[in-house]
């Protein structure tokens, strides 16, 4: 009971900094609040897979990460060109590589790759967050050079709130039957349709404050695409700790473990989103 008190209390105060983040914050505030989020959880990332590097040997590593996100954020609206987005990423991925031939570490193979895993997975789908934001819906709001509308990305942050939230409350009540007792035991198929149902009474409730941007269905489907690509996340960063012999990736957040546990959620839906309205706004 005290771990549950916990856990609201913890989810209270990050529920609303995120939101007055989304909905009252400039284009450049959320594009820095998502990054640093992106920060957080790839230093997590590092340290549960490579636990004896010191920080000072991440370091490069972690100051590359602003010039990823950038690159993947701003290639959308063709701040730069193909040539030299291409140019100036792959200069900066090198770096990694450079760095091991002074290093005396005997597994440089496996640091490049947690490094470069890391990126893809979780640098990139925060930067996918912004370019959600800056889609141009019907009915956006132009700001400046670009459109900006960040309700859409708070309505992906609800969507996976209200399915983590009535996964964990239904499988506590009503769990009976192990979605994936291999990678998280503690996963009910009646958890996941509990927070499925109620992901998608939420987006019945969103719809009409979408309804410039989003139709009703194109709601639901959104829901329901960040429930289970949500879910892949979640059990794929599972499969990752538990291959490491680790419940927590870190202890940031009380009652929730670290940044990685919370939004491990996220770095498959925010990609399965983004491709989901990029796709359904060139039909429009």
């Amino acid at each position: 009971m005290n771990n549950l008190r916990l856990r609201i209390t913890t989810g209270i105060v990050y529920l609303a900094l995120t939101i007055s983040i989304l909905l009252w914050g400039r284009n450049e505030f959320v594009i820095l609040y998502l990054y640093f989020l992106s920060l957080l959880c790839f230093y997590e990332y590092l340290k549960i897979n490579l636990k004896s590097t010191r920080f000072i040997e991440l370091l490069p590593s972690l100051l590359i990460t602003p010039v990823v996100f950038s690159l993947v954020l701003f290639n959308q609206n063709s701040y730069i060109s193909t040539g030299s987005y291409t140019y100036i990423l792959l200069s900066c991925l090198f770096i990694p590589i450079v760095q091991q031939l002074f290093s005396k570490r005997q597994d440089p193979v496996h640091y490049l790759g947690v490094i470069y895993t890391g990126y893809i997975l979780v640098i990139i789908p925060f930067a996918m967050l912004c370019q959600i934001a800056n889609l141009e819906y019907p009915g956006s709001d132009i700001n400046g050079l670009v459109p900006y509308t960040p309700v859409i990305v708070l309505v992906i942050f609800i969507f996976l709130w209200v399915s983590d939230s009535f996964a964990y409350v239904g499988g506590k009540l009503t769990g009976r039957t192990k979605l994936a007792p291999g990678i998280s035991p503690g996963k009910t198929i009646e958890g996941f349709v509990s927070g499925l149902i109620m992901t998608n009474v939420s987006a019945l409730i969103l719809s009409p404050y979408c309804d410039p941007f989003l139709s009703m269905n194109e709601m639901i489907i959104l829901a329901n695409l960040c429930v289970i690509s949500g879910l892949v996340g979640d059990l794929l960063i599972s499969r990752f700790k538990r291959s490491l012999g680790i419940k927590d990736s870190g202890k940031s957040l009380p009652g929730h473990g670290g940044f990685l546990d919370r939004f491990d959620s996220m770095l498959i839906a925010a990609p399965a989103a983004y491709f989901y309205l990029r796709t359904i706004l060139m039909f429009n």
